[in-house]
């Protein structure tokens, strides 16, 4: 009777073993988004993945989701015979919404969260702050070729006045120039941060004049000198063929 129930229990494990593929085989509860701690939850930053059970070749149902790239019988896991990546579709909302297999003998289910995106405000830093220096102004800048150049004008060449206005915006003024295309920029070469183009003004002689910047309520004034032309002139009495010459600036 000992061996019997021995031999009774092994047959009965037998059969136990040989309907259980079967009753695996029609369960589809293994239906779901993702796993472990993601598991029915959509990644807004990361890949999803549907995964389920069919005994065939079933495919995922969603109205909140595309499916692609499907692979069937890729799971070490006895109930998974399928998955696809998952995609939720434009314009879906946050909530909790189906996914289901549609499968030739049957279907399973499942509940998944689409999580609202996140919030974070992202903070531009504010640029850096302008260096202000002091207040100052000048008729052109030295250069390699003319290195007293500055508070000169030039009357072969162009002519720029240059002014540190900080904080604001200098404008020039000078009763023997005129001044245009005004630039609020830092100079390159210069503390400046406005330049503009300086034109004598016409019956202006030979001397020396102010250039000033307002800035604000604030004023700054260096001087200039406008050069004369060279003229050669004779000393003495050229009837007599006495006297030598004279350079004047006129």
């Amino acid at each position: 009777m000992f061996v019997k129930t021995i031999i009774g229990g092994a047959v009965a494990a037998t059969a136990l073993l040989a309907v259980a593929p079967a009753a695996f085989a029609t369960d589809y509860s293994a239906t779901q988004l993702n796993d472990g701690a993601t598991t029915n939850v959509y990644q807004l930053t990361g890949a999803n993945t549907a995964s389920g059970h069919c005994p065939g070749e079933g495919h995922f149902v969603s109205s909140e989701l595309t499916f692609s790239d499907y692979h069937y019988n890729q799971s070490n896991h006895f109930y998974i015979t399928m998955s696809a990546t998952a995609t939720v579709k434009p314009g879906v909302a946050p909530g909790t919404y189906s996914l289901s297999v549609d499968c030739q003998n049957g279907s399973g289910s499942a509940s998944f969260t689409v999580p609202a995106a996140s919030t974070t405000t992202t903070t531009t830093p504010a640029p850096p702050a302008e260096p202000q220096g002091k207040l100052t102004v000048q008729l052109n800048a030295a250069t390699a070729e003319k290195l007293d150049a500055v508070n000169v004008y030039q009357t072969a060449g162009h002519n720029v006045a240059y002014g540190n206005c900080p904080g604001g915006k200098g404008v020039f003024s000078s009763s023997a120039l005129t001044f245009g295309d005004y630039q609020y920029i830092r100079g390159a070469d210069t503390e400046t941060n406005v330049n503009a183009a300086a034109t004598l003004k016409p019956g202006i002689v030979a001397g020396a004049y102010k250039l000033t910047m307002t800035c604000g309520d604030k004023t700054v004034s260096t001087t200039f000198k406008v050069p004369g032309k060279a003229v050669v002139k004779p000393v003495g009495a050229p009837q007599t063929g006495g006297g030598g010459a004279a350079t004047l600036f006129v």
